[in-house]
């Protein structure tokens, strides 16, 4: 029992951590798409 908790324990943290990177990814791309903008305009 302690095992199968413990698996889904860390099956739940590497969603987490993979849904977190890919957040953090989409803002990157979408930071600098804005960032390409703006040095457009100027």
């Amino acid at each position: 029992m302690t095992e199968f908790t413990g698996s889904w324990v860390v099956f739940a943290y590497s969603l987490v951590y993979g849904f977190i990177t890919i957040y953090a990814i989409s803002l990157v791309v979408r930071f600098r798409s804005v960032s390409k903008r703006f040095k457009r305009g100027n």
